[in-house]
């Protein structure tokens, strides 16, 4: 699929050495960004490179951990592993801040999904479903000022968003709109095997895509409850 998606250039743990695959993943975090700034030094102007992280995924295992000093309960763990990970972006972005490129690329980093593991959020808790999202670019020009996004968006949004401010043609992402425009009216969706949904500042929504309670239900019960908490109906 990333190939017929376009890339150029797609790299896993079989390409790292033996060595580097240190954890129950494969190759953690800060090795796999040291790869990837190698790549980009030498990639040809202008480049798309997307990363998947993996180090704060469970079991949260790191590399070179201590046995004795690893914490025993999950929000620990997931804690521990999710600022390694921000220590291996940290390193990134200073292997990386003196490149040429670097001053009209925009950065994006966020999650695939959500999680329940720092203790922050219940399965049946709305917060469950939030995630994380920075853009960042050192170019003024492209008029990404600091600012905190209150309204729905999702991952959909992020093409358009992207295309409209780079000046790219975004014709071709008909489901995303501009995250920075201030649309209290947009609503997010989302979607898992057998449901969809969507929620607004007003409203939310739920539909049935196929059968219920099958084995393949991933968070129906979880997020059934969410919306019809949300709806009044719960």
């Amino acid at each position: 699929m990333v190939r017929l998606a376009g890339f150029d250039i797609v790299a896993g743990s079989q390409d790292f050495p033996a060595e580097a695959r240190q954890t129950s993943w494969g190759v953690p975090d800060h090795l796999v960004l040291e790869q990837v700034a190698k790549q980009q030094k030498l990639a040809k102007k202008p480049f798309l490179s997307v990363v998947m992280l993996l180090s704060s995924h469970a079991p949260f295992d790191l590399p070179g951990e201590d046995a004795e000093n690893t914490p025993q309960d999950i929000p620990a763990l997931y804690r521990r592993s999710v600022s390694y990970s921000d220590k291996s972006l940290e390193q990134y972005f200073t292997a990386v801040k003196t490149e040429p490129w670097y001053g009209n690329t925009v950065f994006v980093i966020t999650s695939d999904h959500g999680n329940t593991h720092s203790g922050w959020a219940n399965p049946h808790d709305e917060k469950r479903f939030r995630i994380p999202l920075i853009i960042y670019t050192p170019d003024t020009t492209l008029n990404l000022a600091q600012r905190e996004i209150t309204e729905p968006c999702n991952h959909f949004d992020l093409a358009g968003t992207l295309a409209r401010k780079t000046g790219a043609d975004s014709g071709n992402f008909v489901f995303s709109r501009d995250i920075f425009d201030g649309d209290t009216n947009r609503r997010a969706y989302w979607s898992t095997d057998i449901k969809t949904g969507f929620f607004s500042l007003q409203s939310a929504g739920l539909e049935d895509i196929g059968k219920t309670k099958t084995d393949n239900s991933l968070f129906l019960d979880m997020v059934s409850v969410w919306f019809q908490k949300m709806t009044g109906k719960h």
